[in-house]
């Protein structure tokens, strides 16, 4: 399992901001990676399903869903 840390004032808001409990919530946040151009960096750099990614206080593990298609 791979470990990834993203860093940004403003991704690192939203990560704080996010009930990830709340699917709707989770998905917006998904949005937010895809829209910042995150979801796409990660992939470039070889994330896999099932690796860790820290972003401020948020650890999320990876799924591989295509969320910019949502």
């Amino acid at each position: 399992m791979g470990v990834y840390r993203v860093r940004g004032a403003r991704i690192e808001r939203i990560a704080a901001q996010t009930n990830f409990d709340v699917e709707e919530s989770a998905e917006r946040f998904q949005r937010n990676l895809a829209k910042m151009g995150i979801d796409t960096e990660l992939r470039r750099v070889g994330i896999a399903t099932g690796d860790l990614v820290r972003i401020g206080p948020a650890e999320l593990e990876w799924g591989n869903d295509p969320w910019e298609d949502r």
